[in-house]
């Protein structure tokens, strides 16, 4: 048997929930926060999550901005639930194709060596309902630019949270690293010399390293609208479909390409839906 990468993400999904609601007075937690704070992309994580609020793993709620947590408490949830929910029964795959392993069942194999494949089938499982989501180590680190995987999000900065805050993290053309209050950010555009990102905030324009293709990969937040621009969708206060051009908070006009006004909309129309938690 081979974990799937689904299982892995779920698992993290979950210790994160449960992480983040020991705490006292944590705001619940969105599509968004989650997905950008484990590193995959928004439609992977709504399709894990759909299994997991299919198994009772966990539930969103509707009060305020809405978010989701635990549907139980993390002791009550064995990682057993979690790959059942992700991937159907433990089974140790036979080397002969079409062939189950079961200790009462007449195979090709000797039936010792079948009969020894079930238990050890038998004990995964019980491993996996003997640990919970609650006994997982509690430094848990989200794996980065894993290439393999094309729902992992893939680029040189990060968002991370600091205080309840949550900062851009990036580096300066100078080389040295910077944070940038993530709601103050309106726009990035691609600077004058290669591989360099201007970061418009509320205060002022910051040159930092990086590929203004690869920005909408940092956070789900963050929409491609051109291929010089990248937005914040917090920020966007209107949306000029005959003139092809979007409206900041700030009052400042950006072009956007054709084909992206629709994917646009559609995407705010999902940004306001989530935050919802329709």
């Amino acid at each position: 048997m081979q974990i799937q990468i689904s299982t892995d993400y779920a698992v993290r999904i979950l210790q994160h929930l449960h992480m983040v609601q020991s705490s006292q007075d944590a705001p619940l937690q969105t599509a968004m926060t989650i997905s950008s704070t484990i590193g995959i992309t928004y439609p992977y994580f709504i399709k894990l999550v759909n299994l997991l609020k299919k198994s009772r793993l966990l539930e969103t709620i509707q009060a305020g901005k809405g978010g989701y947590r635990l549907a139980r408490p993390a002791d009550e949830i064995s990682i057993y639930d979690v790959f059942i929910a992700m991937e159907g029964e433990v089974q140790i795959s036979s080397p002969f194709k079409g062939e189950n392993i079961s200790c009462n069942e007449t195979s090709k194999t000797p039936q010792g060596w079948n009969k020894f494949l079930w238990r050890m089938q038998e004990m995964t499982a019980s491993e996996m309902k003997m640990q919970s989501i609650k006994d997982l180590d509690e430094n848990l680190r989200f794996p980065v630019n894993r290439k393999s995987h094309p729902h992992v999000l893939q680029s040189p900065a990060s968002i991370i949270e600091i205080d309840e805050e949550r900062y851009y993290k990036a580096l300066t053309t100078g080389e040295q690293e910077r944070l940038i209050l993530f709601d103050e950010i309106l726009l990035f555009q691609s600077g004058s010399k290669p591989n360099t990102i201007e970061v418009y905030t509320e205060r002022d324009t910051i040159q930092v390293r990086g590929k203004i293709t690869r920005i909408a990969r940092v956070s789900s937040e963050f929409f491609s609208i051109h291929h010089s621009y990248t937005v914040n969708l917090n920020h966007v206060r209107r949306i000029d479909e005959a003139k092809k051009e979007i409206e900041l908070s700030s009052g400042r006009i950006v072009p956007i390409v054709s084909t992206k006004v629709k994917a646009l909309i559609d995407r705010l129309a999902m940004y306001e839906q989530e935050a919802q938690v329709v």
